[in-house]
């Protein structure tokens, strides 16, 4: 079996359980098929023993895989009809009894919508590219969106976009998010590669300073000197223009993040380090700086741009509804 493409959130077992699932329900793995032995599997994912056991336990439990004894699993599609009337029967009763508590039938749908999206398998759900031109905080942002959206996220660089923007048509997505302020560009550059149509919906949100954030760079003093690491020349503009609207007061000092290290040697007392938000952007270089940092007792903080809680819940709502519809 090919490699898997794991991801943050969910458990290896679980994800490793979705795959095999839907390679059974596409046809990839035939009925009757014998998959990988526990062993086997276990060395091509670089998983352990036990992740592949609870997996294949997971398949069994669902009716994709019969294990036989001494040999063995193989692949089925057993016959759920009878499952499938008993759970039936259970949902009418539950439905009933959840109206007769008092919920009305919209609330009883919403909360049954809710439990189902919660547990969503990876194949089923929604491909999203979040597209943004800074580096810095790239990842860090599309796991936000993940996490809070319940989808199958992707970063995209829009300077890629830029240079070509068939890495977003020929990526299968559903929908392609990014800032208030790319959305037009986006919108542009799609269009002018796919003779002038969107294949997919391009969504914006608006993306703000942490509470943390704007309460750290109000604390820096006019005696103090802030240094802001960054690598992307995005990244420095847009802090550059944060930093001005949220009154820092002390003196703006901006270094490259591979000359940091050796910056910080000189750094005093009176220094305030300000990091990117994404510990592991840029091989970890982030996090050895603020273990630098503390290390020599120097005043330090990540500064975190969070998309906004509107937002979030506007393209949740968006994301479940392409859902159904799909």
């Amino acid at each position: 079996m090919p490699g898997i493409e794991f991801r943050p959130g969910t458990p290896v077992y679980r994800q490793i359980a979705d795959w095999i699932a839907g390679q059974i329900e596409s046809g990839a793995v035939r009925e009757g098929e014998r998959l990988p032995t526990e062993r086997r599997l276990c060395e091509e994912l670089s998983v352990s023993r036990d992740t592949v056991k609870r997996a294949y336990g997971v398949l069994e439990g669902l009716g994709f895989i019969r294990t036989v004894q001494g040999s063995g699993s193989y692949a089925c599609r057993s016959d759920l009809s009878e499952k499938r009337k008993k759970v039936e029967k259970m949902l009418r009763e539950s439905v009933y009894e959840l109206n007769g508590s008092g919920l009305t039938w919209h609330e009883i749908e919403n909360l049954f919508l809710e439990r189902i999206w919660n547990r969503l398998p990876e194949r089923e759900k929604v491909r999203v590219a979040w597209v943004d031109c800074s580096k810095e905080i790239l990842k860090s942002c599309a796991s936000e969106l993940a996490a809070a959206c319940n989808a199958k996220v992707t970063p995209v660089l829009l300077d890629d976009v830029r240079e070509d923007a068939d890495i977003l048509i020929r990526g299968g997505f559903d929908i392609a998010v990014t800032t208030i302020n790319h959305v037009d560009d986006v919108k542009r550059l799609v269009k002018k590669k796919n003779r002038g149509k969107l294949p997919f919906e391009v969504e914006m949100v608006v993306m703000s300073p942490s509470r943390m954030s704007i309460s750290r760079v109000a604390r820096i003093g006019r005696e103090q000197r802030a240094i802001l690491v960054y690598e992307d020349q995005w990244y420095l503009y847009s802090m550059k223009r944060y930093l001005k609207e949220l009154g820092l007061k002390g003196r703006g000092e901006y270094v490259p993040i591979e000359e940091a290290l050796e910056y910080l040697k000189d750094a005093g007392e009176n220094t305030v380090v300000i990091l990117p938000q994404d510990p592991e952007f840029k091989e970890g270089l982030p996090g050895k700086l603020r273990q630098y940092c503390e290390e020599h007792k120097l005043d330090c903080f990540q500064f975190c741009q969070m998309i906004d809680e509107g937002s979030l819940m506007h393209l949740k709502k968006k994301i479940q509804e392409f859902w159904i519809k799909k």
